[in-house]
């Protein structure tokens, strides 16, 4: 046999059983995956020291492919699996990279975590950058705002709103601290007023001004009586002051006492008789 082409089927034996040899022990040797295309490169698998068998279950082919680029982005992440393998799928962040918890944000939500990995918002808090307004609550949850110490706490709440209202915090000159004052109860009635407690609170209460009167009589001449009608109906605890001044500047001198009331009508004497230019002043004074 000719001796140049008895090496040359040595040869190409040799090659063969090296490439069997070779594609044999690719499982267990591979380390990389190869990338192609105009640029090419390799991901490298950095195995634990105890490395054990699992499975990758990719997204099927064009069911659950993302739309084209440009309109959506979107994350390969792991959707479901076990311990040896995980399915993945295709995950839209909807232009932003945050798990919104299934809720669609909108203009002006603030962001809040919901949960330890997911940051959520809704129409209940709001921040308009605009007109620089914080709107908290929805329809059926009224708001509130709570301070703590890490103890005791403070809550700011409405009550049931009923209409829109507006609160305005006067721009007092010079600055300083001021205090608004908390009221242990609710205006019962038109005309209270606020009232600090001895425990520094304040509470509502009767305006015991609230029924003064006052007020100018001109009796009938040289009559020796005469009425003060009043708007409320004395009781025996009010308090009535009269007396007597003449327009002239010429005092009659005549001493008034009241005689007697009836419902809403005092009866004032003289000593002497009115005169022409006397007049009757008095005050009301209700005592609650």
């Amino acid at each position: 046999m000719n001796t140049r082409l008895l090496i040359s089927l040595t040869t190409l034996v040799v090659i063969l059983a090296c490439a069997v040899d070779v594609q044999a022990q690719l499982p267990v040797r591979t380390r990389q995956l190869q990338l192609l295309g105009s640029t090419s490169g390799t991901m490298t698998q950095l195995a634990t020291a105890t490395t054990t068998s699992f499975s990758v279950t990719w997204p099927a082919a064009n069911a659950t492919w993302p739309a084209p680029a440009g309109t959506t982005q979107y994350f390969l992440r792991t959707n479901a699996g076990t311990a040896g393998n995980s399915d993945l799928s295709w995950y839209a962040v909807n232009g932003e990279l945050v798990d919104n918890g299934g809720t669609t944000p909108a203009d002006n939500y603030i962001a809040y975590w919901n949960d330890a990995n997911t940051l959520t918002g809704e129409i209940g808090f709001q921040w308009d950058d605009a007109t620089n307004t914080l709107t908290m609550g929805q329809t059926g949850e009224t708001a509130e705002m709570i301070f703590t110490n890490g103890t005791q706490t403070l809550a700011i709440a409405p009550e049931t709103i009923a209409a829109n209202h507006t609160y305005n915090i006067s721009a007092i000159a010079g600055g300083g601290t001021f205090y608004f004052p908390a009221a242990t109860n609710e205006p019962s009635a038109a005309g209270q007023l606020l009232v600090s407690t001895a425990a520094g609170a304040a509470t509502w209460t009767t305006n015991p001004l609230a029924g003064f009167e006052r007020g100018v009589v001109d009796p009938t001449d040289a009559g020796f009586t005469a009425t003060i009608t009043l708007t409320a109906t004395p009781d025996a605890n009010d308090v009535i002051v009269i007396t007597s001044y003449d327009i002239s500047g010429s005092p009659s001198g005549n001493i008034l006492s009241i005689t007697g009331f009836t419902g809403t009508t005092y009866t004032v004497t003289s000593t002497g008789p009115f005169l022409t230019s006397e007049r009757i002043s008095y005050m009301f004074i209700p005592v609650p």
